[in-house]
């Protein structure tokens, strides 16, 4: 009985340490596809998912609502979510946990003022364990705020909120590091434009390509295959 207690003991730890991300670590393909409801505004239809959000700065805020500092923190929080709101590079997303003991959704989303990130159904710390720092997965200590690359790579794991001065700093140091394409046409005129990181990934139904040009109008896009042979031509 001793041995058998042991192995199943070695055997959950072993799997819950798999289960955990770290600073440098990037979020698989079958997690960044799980879906979760959005609770916040009130209105809130359809699920969110990670891989909707690959190929650009990802900030993801977790707090359980019981907790005092998380709530605190709100407006803090809401300022750094205005100063990117209408940035297409940037996505903040809040989770929430433990939801109506005591505030519901909607009242930890009223408590905030301008700029209240969309709020998501924490579901019993699933997505909290996955970057939870304690190496005790009993013990969750709140609020917890990470930040990513546009690789759906781990960046910054932070066991408080950062100040508004601290993640505008993350935020634009890693935008600085999303790589930009560039070429030049026969005229001699530079023409930039930006393309991110296909998402959710090649081998769904749908495939989103993301890109930016410096001028608006009809684009036509080539797609070759490996080989670099014409697969499709998309206007």
């Amino acid at each position: 009985m001793y041995q058998y207690t042991l192995f199943m003991s070695i055997l959950c730890t072993q799997l819950f340490s798999q289960l955990k991300y770290d600073v440098g670590d990037q979020i698989s393909n079958e997690r960044q596809d799980m879906e979760f409801d959005y609770c916040y505004p009130s209105d809130s239809t359809g699920t969110f998912s990670f891989s909707e959000h690959a190929g650009k700065i990802f900030v993801l805020e977790m707090s359980a609502s019981w907790w005092g500092p998380c709530y605190q923190s709100i407006p803090e929080g809401d300022a750094i979510y205005a100063e990117w709101e209408n940035d297409n590079r940037v996505a903040i997303i809040h989770f929430l946990d433990d939801i109506g003991q005591p505030l519901t959704c909607e009242g930890w989303g009223n408590a905030g003022a301008v700029g209240i990130p969309p709020i998501v159904d924490g579901t019993a710390y699933t997505v909290f364990d996955w970057f939870n720092p304690d190496p005790n997965p009993n013990t969750r200590n709140y609020p917890l705020v990470v930040f990513f690359d546009h690789t759906m790579t781990v960046t910054n794991i932070m066991s408080s909120s950062p100040s508004f001065n601290v993640a505008n700093a993350i935020i634009e140091n890693l935008l600085n590091d999303i790589p930009a394409l560039s070429n030049e046409n026969s005229s001699g005129v530079i023409n930039q434009f930006n393309l991110t990181r296909l998402y959710p990934n090649p081998f769904n139904p749908v495939l989103n390509i993301d890109f930016e040009i410096r001028q608006a109008g009809r684009v036509k896009v080539n797609i070759t295959d490996i080989a670099g042979s014409m697969v499709k031509t998309v206007h």
